[in-house]
């Protein structure tokens, strides 16, 4: 839990941190059935996606922002919900809001009902090679907007893209997203792949690309 417990990671019983997005994923099959809808924030793995359209629900991708999901989640009529940093959301026998001690509970009461650990069940949900959030400061908001529009102009005319919050661009083997920080002079990265090669070559061509707008990536890996 964080200080205020409204987020929530788990540690599996082989020492695996569980992220909140896999998480959620985990507690489709207990929660979701067919028709039903689930919000999730656009940092969130391509795994969730493919459980929900296993279970032929209908996955709602959304701005990252813990009241924003909530709020799509009333208007959606959604069970479950949450964002990859750690806030879950459960409509489903609670009130919608994120609170990471009920979450953890939830998880608690699912285990105590099957013979599987944790990591056992996590281990059929479909794996991608990704890199945590990637957070690459700017001057300030004048920087952050000027060089996160010229990014978004340039791959939504190279590629399919989603700008719900940002751009999530798609490529056929993985995802990278560029977004503005709601509430610092930061533009913020993710990237998920297939594999660790087509990862590696996601990732490097939109961070050269932000080099060519003159920020300041240095060294990652």
């Amino acid at each position: 839990f964080d200080g205020d417990a409204d987020r929530i990671v788990a540690v599996a019983n082989n020492g695996e941190i569980i992220r909140a997005d896999i998480l959620l994923t985990f507690f489709l099959k207990f929660v979701v059935k067919k028709g039903d809808s689930v919000v999730y924030d656009v940092k969130c793995s391509k795994s969730l996606e493919d459980v929900i359209n296993e279970i032929e629900a209908e996955p709602i991708m959304w701005k990252t922002g813990h009241s924003l999901i909530k709020d799509k989640m009333i208007n959606s009529k959604s069970k479950i919900g949450g964002e990859m940093s750690g806030h879950l959301f459960f409509s489903d026998k609670y009130f919608g809001f994120d609170d990471g001690i009920y979450v953890g509970l939830r998880l608690l009461e699912i285990l105590s009902k099957t013979n599987y650990c944790l990591s056992d069940i996590i281990s059929s949900i479909p794996k991608y090679c990704s890199t945590p959030e990637i957070r690459i400061d700017c001057k300030d908001d004048d920087e952050k907007m000027l060089v996160s529009l010229k990014m978004i102009n340039y791959f939504r005319n190279k590629y399919d893209c989603c700008e719900i919050d940002g751009v999530r661009i798609n490529y056929s083997n993985g995802w990278a997203l560029i977004r503005s920080s709601n509430t610092q002079p930061v533009i913020v990265f993710r990237f998920e792949a297939d594999n660790e090669t087509n990862l590696k070559k996601i990732k490097n061509e939109v961070l050269d690309k932000a080099k060519e707008y003159n920020l300041k990536i240095g060294s990652i890996e």
